[in-house]
């Protein structure tokens, strides 16, 4: 037992400097970051990557899965074992602690390396050419114009159900990943290993937590909820495939997905990425006009597009619990947690990024 209890004791020693060793220096300088961004994290992402995808499922949903098990039933016997000892009380909880020390430091320096010293690095912005300013009322209502205008050509050109929902293309896991190599060729920051998406088995319960994608660190996955509605699906895996190129950053996340499914060539994947992105602007555009204003910009919305917004609240009304508030205020935390101190407020900041590519390029041309 004593020498079991030292080697756990040591294993959580070695893996806490590991991940210090890592996320001070990142935490100090970009340089570091960003160093580590193009060398290592590659390297890692690409074996990673290559080994999950060995798996026609999700590892990352099984790893969480296995993770919950095993914590219950790690209460259960310590419970058990502390009512059964005696005498020997402190020794079992010692070990039990030995054993949870070990596990969360195993966990923290496998998190650090395969994601979280990306936070620190330097944003896509610096790579695209993008200034980031204040833009007035007028300028984000001139955006939201355009990205509408766009939204509703794109629908003319998917296929759509009877009750007016878009049809799900059988071969968009094909599509994102094209998408996400398409778009590495105008910005080679993004030049990455891009394995498919992998669906979440538990995608229905996945809903009252609101999340509809998720990058798991620990298999290197992407991963998506298949019961979100279908125009947002192919917004979401690039969302997802993002993160795989080392951009953690929410807001930047989204941004390349928009790029990626706007230059993508593919009329579905056109419309996810105006549709999504129409829908962080309305509600910008919402927070700075009046009543009457927002009325205005939203009659310019076509009925199809107008229809699918319908549907995709309504949707997600029947998931408004107290489990999704829970959800929201532990990402809020998470991501404030790693350099993003907006938290969920992180995700709307795509908007900025959005008005500084249409000023920097779209007018140009």
């Amino acid at each position: 037992m004593k020498k079991s209890l030292k080697i756990r004791w040591i294993i959580s020693i070695i893996s806490f400097f590991l991940a210090a060793a890592a996320i001070i220096p990142a935490r100090l300088s970009t340089t570091f970051a960003d160093w580590y961004a193009f060398t290592v994290y590659p390297f890692l992402q690409g074996l990673f990557s290559r080994i999950s995808g060995i798996f026609p499922f999700s590892l990352g949903e099984i790893m969480v899965i296995a993770a919950v098990i095993t914590v219950l039933f790690g209460i259960v016997y310590f419970i058990i074992q502390l009512v059964k000892s005696g005498g020997t009380r402190r020794k079992v909880v010692h070990s039990a602690l030995a054993t949870t020390v070990m596990t969360l430091s195993l966990v923290a320096v496998m998190f650090v390396y395969n994601c979280g010293i990306n936070y620190y690095r330097s944003p896509f912005s610096a790579y695209s050419g993008l200034s980031v300013e204040k833009y007035s009322k007028e300028e984000v209502r001139e955006v939201l114009e355009h990205i509408i205008i766009s939204a509703n050509f794109s629908f003319l050109e998917i296929e759509t159900a009877e009750n007016g929902s878009c049809i799900l293309p059988v071969d968009y896991l094909d599509l994102t990943t094209a998408a996400m190599k398409n778009i590495a060729e105008q910005y080679p920051v993004l030049n990455s290993y891009y394995p498919h998406a992998k669906p979440v088995l538990l995608s229905e319960p996945w809903c009252y937590t609101r999340i509809v994608g998720v990058f798991t660190p620990f298999s290197m996955e992407a991963n998506y909820n298949t019961c979100n509605t279908t125009e947002s699906i192919g917004h979401t895996i690039c969302h997802e495939l993002s993160h795989l190129t080392g951009f953690m950053r929410e807001d930047e996340a989204n941004f390349i997905a928009y790029l990626a499914c706007r230059e993508s060539g593919n009329s579905y994947l056109m419309y996810s990425g105006y549709f999504h992105t129409m829908c962080q602007l309305l509600n910008a555009y919402h927070s700075v006009c009046t009543s009457e204003e927002y009325g205005e910009i939203y009659s310019l919305i076509s009925p199809g597009v107008s229809k699918q917004i319908t549907l995709k609240n309504e949707y997600w009304s029947q998931f408004e619990t107290p489990v999704a508030e829970v959800s929201s205020t532990i990402n809020d935390t998470y991501l404030k947690a790693n350099n993003q101190t907006d938290g969920e407020k992180s995700y709307g900041r795509m908007v900025d990024l959005v008005i500084a590519d249409y000023f920097g390029n779209v007018k140009e041309k």
